[in-house]
């Protein structure tokens, strides 16, 4: 169940870019849609990591997923900000 309320703000934030792009409002170039996607994967691996070592009762090994993969996926995003220019 939390899968799929994970995925109704995922998707209407992926309509609202491609909305803006085709209206002309904000211009990714080609990189910026790799790297975007790549982050975002990334994004979700650590949430579902975080939440499985939970559900297996494993608080430790939650936060050392969050911390050893979630950084790196804070620094790509900001990458990401960066290079498309949104900041």
């Amino acid at each position: 169940m939390f899968w799929f309320f994970y995925g109704l703000p995922v998707g209407a934030g992926v309509m609202r870019i491609l909305i803006w792009v085709r209206e002309g409002s904000i211009a990714i170039p080609w990189y910026g849609w790799i790297i975007g996607i790549i982050t975002f994967l990334l994004a979700t691996l650590t949430l579902q990591t975080f939440i499985a070592s939970f559900q297996e009762r494993e608080p430790k090994a939650a936060w050392m997923s969050l911390l050893f993969m979630g950084v790196p996926t804070l620094f790509l995003a900001t990458v990401t900000i960066l290079t498309v220019g949104w900041g």
